[in-house]
């Protein structure tokens, strides 16, 4: 059977990085008959296959997929396996780079920088609500549902803020907790991923 993606843009990003980094390994391929590259295709799949079951329904941005497949051409860089490695090399091997593409995602929060979502078709579908907080205001409900409560973002001018002690998420209502922050006129943004 078919192995459809939980998300196709992470899917399509390991897979890519892991076919070019075992495919150009000797820095200059010149067999132009594609049928000799069909394990190489098969072992990409297979890791496509595990990088994205792990990294399931996680809201995905565009560091997210640059650095997916960054890590996946430099991890598979001079390996050319002749047959699909074990399942739990795979599962090491994603869970190491996954660890990677959360450690940006927390350099990234902790400079108030928010990466841009990925272009609209194809992939998950993310929905960003954009409110000015009226004086003191605490409730901010969401436009759509969220597939992924914890992993919604919120920023406030451009700042994010982390869910737990700055904010929550629940019946599709973001309540602001920080009472250090006020809110008044301020920029609020929630991104997250909806079905």
């Amino acid at each position: 059977m078919a192995y459809v993606p939980n998300n196709p843009a992470m899917y399509v990003a390991a897979y890519a990085g892991a076919l070019a980094g075992m495919g150009a390994s000797d820095r200059f391929p010149t067999d132009p008959v594609p049928a000799h590259y069909n394990t190489l295709a098969s072992i990409a799949g297979a890791y496509a296959e595990t990088f994205d079951t792990l990294w399931a329904l996680s809201p995905t941005s565009t560091l997210d997929i640059e650095a997916c497949q960054e890590l996946s051409e430099v991890a598979w860089q001079d390996r050319a396996p002749q047959s699909i490695p074990p399942v739990f090399i795979l599962i090491e091997l994603c869970l190491a780079l996954i660890a990677m593409i959360r450690a940006a995602e927390a350099y990234f929060a902790s400079q108030g920088i928010v990466p841009p979502l990925p272009p609209s078709g194809g992939g998950a579908n993310f929905k960003t609500n954009t409110t000015v907080a009226a004086p003191a205001q605490v409730l901010f409900p969401l436009s759509n549902p969220p597939i992924d409560p914890p992993n919604i973002i919120l920023s406030v001018n451009g700042v994010i803020y982390q869910q737990g002690s700055d904010y929550t998420v629940a019946a599709g209502i973001v309540t602001w907790l920080n009472t250090l922050f006020t809110l008044n006129g301020d920029t609020v943004r929630a991104y997250y991923q909806v079905a």
